[in-house]
C-alpha cells in the first residue's frame, strides 16, 4: 500500500506558534509549493506526493531521465493511501492532510503531535549530550543552558564569551545568533522577544568549528536505525545552504580524516540506543543529528549533537538522492537558494547533463520545477 507525501517546509514555524490555529505565512506558502514535487526523489514504489499545482511537463521530463518511482496523488487515488509521511509533524501538518481529504485514522492523534512538539525543542541536545558524556567521559564540550530570562543569558555570556542563542523551535540556522559581538542591550533585545514567544534560549559555547556534518537516522516507532552521513555547508550566519553530493564511503573517509577520539561507529551505535529510549514510541520516520567536527587544542574532536531535526531534512534528501541517482565515482553539491527578489529564469536548461543508466555522471539538474524564487539544483563532476 502507498505511502502519501507531503513537503511542508513551514513545519518548524507552525511548532514555534500556537500550530493548532497556524496560518502559513505567504513567503512560506511560496516554498511549499515551489518544492511541493520534492519528496519524488525519495519515494518508493507505487507511493504518492501532494503537489496539486505540480508542472507535468517537467515531470515527465524528469521521469524520462531517471528511475522515479513516486507520482503525484489525486483525489481520486488517496483511498489506495496506507501510510503519511509529511516533512515534518505538527497539528497544522494533520489539518493539511484532512483538507486534502485524509482520514483522521490516519494521522498522529493529539496526544502523539503534542510529544513531538516536546521532543522537537532544542532542549533535547542537552538529554542526548548528558547520555554521550556520560558514555563518553572524554567529551569536553560545555552542555547548552535553557535561559528563562535576560538575566540568565547575560550570565552565560559573561562566564563563555564566545556563545550562540538559539530560538527553541527553528530550523535551517534560522533562530540561532551568534551573540559574541553584541552588546548586553542588543543580546537582551534579541532574546525577550524569543522568550516571550516560545518560553525560553538556548545558550551554547562556540567552538572552533571545522566541518559540519550530520547522522541521519530512522524510527519504525519501536527501534531507531542509523542509516547514513551527511555533509552539509552552512553560511557565516549558520544558515544552511547545501549538502556534499557523494557516496557514503567518500563522506565517512572524509570525517575519518580528522582521526578523532570518538569514532563514527561507536557514536551512530549510542545514538541509536538513545534516541530510541528518547523519541520512541511517539516518532515514526526520519531524523537527523547535526554535529560538527572543531579544534580542541591541537587535534579535532567532534560535537555530537548540535541540533537534532526530528523531520526529514535536505541531508536525507542528499543521501538518498546519491545512493539513487549518482553515478559511480561522482561527486556534487546540492545547492537549496531561496531569494524573494530574484528572478530565476524559469526555463529548463538548454546544456544537457550526461545521464548514464538513469543515473548523473556530470552537469546540473534541479530536483524542483523551474520557479522564480526557490531552486534546488545537484552540480555533478
Amino acid at each position: 500500500m502507498p505511502t502519501l507525501h507531503l513537503f511542508n517546509p513551514e513545519n518548524d514555524l507552525a511548532l514555534a506558534h500556537n500550530d493548532v490555529g497556524y496560518t502559513v505565512p505567504p513567503s512560506a506558502m511560496r516554498l511549499h509549493n515551489a518544492g511541493a514535487t520534492l519528496p519524488l526523489w525519495f519515494s518508493e514504489k507505487e507511493d504518492l506526493i501532494i503537489a496539486p499545482h505540480a508542472d507535468l511537463d517537467w515531470i515527465k521530463h524528469i521521469k524520462s531521465q531517471f528511475d522515479i518511482p513516486g507520482n503525484i496523488a489525486s483525489p481520486n487515488s488517496i483511498d489506495k493511501i496506507s501510510h503519511c509521511a509529511p516533512w515534518g509533524w505538527s497539528h497544522n501538518t494533520c489539518q493539511q492532510f484532512i483538507n486534502y481529504g485524509i482520514d483522521s485514522s490516519l494521522l498522529p492523534d493529539e496526544e502523539i503531535i503534542t510529544k513531538i512538539k516536546e521532543l522537537s525543542h532544542r532542549r533535547l541536545t542537552i538529554k542526548i549530550l548528558q547520555e554521550l558524556t556520560a558514555k563518553y567521559p572524554f567529551i569536553n564540550i560545555p552542555l547548552p543552558f535553557e535561559a528563562r530570562n535576560d538575566k540568565e543569558v547575560l550570565d552565560f555570556a559573561n562566564k563563555y564569551k564566545s556563545i550562540f542563542i538559539k530560538s527553541p523551535w527553528s530550523s535551517s540556522g534560522r533562530g540561532v545568533f551568534n551573540a559574541s559581538k553584541m552588546s548586553a542591550t542588543e543580546i537582551c533585545r534579541q532574546v525577550n522577544g524569543i522568550i516571550r514567544r516560545q518560553g525560553s534560549v538556548l545558550c551554547e559555547v562556540a567552538l572552533n568549528k571545522t566541518k559540519d556534518f550530520a547522522m541521519l537516522f530512522y524510527s519504525d516507532g519501536e527501534k531507531v536505525e542509523y542509516r547514513g552521513l551527511s555533509s552539509f555547508i552552512c553560511a557565516e550566519n549558520g544558515a544552511y545552504t547545501g549538502n556534499i553530493i557523494a557516496s557514503q564511503e567518500n563522506i565517512e573517509q572524509s570525517l575519518n580524516l580528522f582521526n578523532t577520539t570518538l569514532t563514527l561507529t561507536d557514536l551512530a551505535n549510542s545514538l541509536c540506543d538513545i534516541l530510541t529510549a528518547l523519541i520512541t514510541p511517539f516518532y515514526n520516520g526520519y531524523l537527523g543529528v547535526d554535529m560538527m567536527i572543531y579544534h580542541n587544542g591541537n587535534k579535532h574532536e567532534i560535537a555530537p549533537c548540535v541540533e537534532v531535526n526530528l523531520r526529514m531534512t535536505m541531508g536525507i534528501v542528499a543521501m538518498i538522492w546519491s545512493q539513487r541517482y549518482l553515478s559511480n565515482g561522482a561527486t556534487g553539491l546540492m545547492r537549496v537558494e531561496f531569494s524573494p527578489q530574484q528572478k530565476y529564469h524559469k526555463t529548463i536548461s538548454t546544456e544537457q547533463p550526461i545521464i548514464i543508466n538513469k543515473k548523473l555522471k556530470s552537469g546540473t539538474i534541479s530536483l524542483i520545477p523551474p520557479d522564480n524564487n526557490f531552486k534546488i539544483t545537484i552540480e555533478v563532476s
